[in-house]
């Protein structure tokens, strides 16, 4: 059900098929990890209408906006623009959406890793390799 199969614009598919999510300015945009529940078999009523998403709800920022809609990774995979940079970490490992944190956690661990490394090498050099 991609916009092309469906004659749509691209803008016009995530307006239709993905549910609204406070964004990290707090606007209103299309969320990026969750689509409501359409399938081959109820699509036309929901194209035309006459199946109708759940309307919003901002009140909770930490909830899906839509009780029953789908996680976008268990129903498609996850589609990355890679017109800067062709393979990171985050491409590689799919942290997006339920695992967004571990990108927090490997800068953490790079930078614990920098403070023992300073502290251990410059203890070495100090007691090792000076010169008398």
């Amino acid at each position: 059900m991609t916009p092309e199969v469906l004659g749509m614009t691209l803008e016009e598919w995530k307006t239709k098929f993905l549910p609204a999510e406070l964004g990290y300015d707090f606007t209103p945009r299309a969320s990026q990890c969750w689509m409501y529940p359409v399938s081959e078999e109820n699509l036309p009523l929901f194209l035309s209408g006459e199946l109708s998403p759940p309307p919003p709800d901002y009140s909770n920022t930490l909830a899906t906006y839509c009780d029953n809609c789908w996680y976008c990774g268990d129903v498609n995979g996850w589609d990355f623009d890679d017109s800067e940079m062709q393979h990171t970490a985050v491409t590689d490992h799919e942290w997006v959406c339920k695992s967004q944190n571990r990108m927090m956690d490997l800068l953490t661990m790079g930078s614990l890793g920098t403070i023992i490394g300073i502290g251990l090498f410059g203890f070495v050099s100090d007691t090792c390799v000076s010169v008398h």
